[in-house]
């Protein structure tokens, strides 16, 4: 993949249970060839379901963030994708633009 071909961000936020599942999912589809990152967020909101009494008492819900750089069609594809094999309502996501990528260096 050329920074060239990267135009969207594809972010997903699950239970921390999943992220597991998920980069197994992302890494076992190499046409795609989505460059991931991972890490831990809280999620507040009317949205987010506190599944623990932590949760709860804390006020935020404990989840993952993975943030995917890919082509508009291969983020489209990878959603079909991950609908088809992990169809799962705790897994929210959204799309960005990605407007310049690349390495200082």
């Amino acid at each position: 993949m050329t920074h060239l071909s990267i135009d969207t961000c594809l972010n997903l936020v699950m239970p921390r249970g999943l992220e597991e599942a998920v980069s197994d999912l992302l890494l076992a589809h190499p046409e795609l060839r989505a460059s991931f990152t991972a890490c831990r967020v809280e999620a507040h909101g009317d949205g987010v379901e506190l599944r623990s009494a932590s949760e709860h008492v804390r006020g935020h819900a404990d989840r993952m963030r993975m943030e995917l750089l890919l082509s508009r069609q291969d983020a489209d594809r990878m959603l079909d994708y991950l609908r088809q094999n992990l169809p799962n309502p705790a897994i929210f996501y959204w799309t960005t633009p990605i407007l310049t990528a690349g390495k200082l260096a």
